[in-house]
């Protein structure tokens, strides 16, 4: 059961890449920053995941741990996604920051539903 939902849970996650990759290729003005928070934030959820799977083949006391871990990884990582993006681009409209809040959202919603379902499992 734990295996399917964790099946469920990186298809969720592709197709959320999919879904904000249709922006990315509709509007060309913002198309550097939706590109590069999409694949981000795609690729710091899924790194989340692969934690999550490692740890739901271990003791309870471990998966706990591989959990914190987790999420101290992840927001850890989007800071620093963030941060290198602005640093590296010089560029801080308003338009682009609020492509930032939205698309980690998206991911960071997902990441925990995910999880608190998988608990109640």
């Amino acid at each position: 059961m734990q295996q399917q939902f964790l099946k469920r849970w990186i298809i969720m996650l592709c197709l959320l890449l999919i879904a904000c990759l249709i922006p990315a290729l509709l509007n060309v003005e913002w198309q550097k920053a939706l590109l590069y928070f999409n694949f981000s934030a795609f690729f710091i959820a899924f790194i989340f995941w692969a934690i999550i799977f490692l740890a739901e083949k271990q003791t309870p006391q471990k998966k706990m741990g591989y959990i914190l871990g987790g999420i101290g990884i992840k927001f850890i990582l989007t800071i620093v996604a963030v941060v290198a993006y602005f640093i590296v681009f010089k560029e801080k409209s308003t338009p682009e920051i609020l492509i930032t809040f939205i698309i980690n959202s998206l991911y960071y919603f997902t990441g925990y539903y995910f999880l608190y379902k998988l608990s109640k499992i």
